[in-house]
């Protein structure tokens, strides 16, 4: 992921990389909260493992709409992904 992340910055690699790390960062402390708020409502001590899913599903459907977007643009021409796209 950070890879992408860093081949679609083009000319800002640095910050891309920055970018990603803050968002681990966000989604670290997201979850821990999340996470003590489940249990604090008194839903039990395996509630935050079903948070972690519904928030593991919730990446999985990002990254599949980005990997298609990605996929449609490289098909139509468009470079949004990073990509040399040789012209015909």
């Amino acid at each position: 992921m950070t890879s992408r992340l860093i081949r679609v910055s083009n000319e800002a690699k640095l910050l891309g990389a920055a970018l990603n790390h803050a968002a681990f960062n966000i989604a670290n402390s997201l979850g821990a909260w999340l996470g003590g708020l489940v249990i604090a409502a008194g839903f039990g001590y395996l509630a935050p493992g079903w948070v972690g899913a519904m928030l593991a599903a919730a990446g999985l459907v990002l990254i599949i709409i980005s990997v298609s977007v990605e996929r449609r643009d490289r098909r139509q021409g468009i470079d949004t992904g990073g990509i040399v796209i040789p012209r015909a």
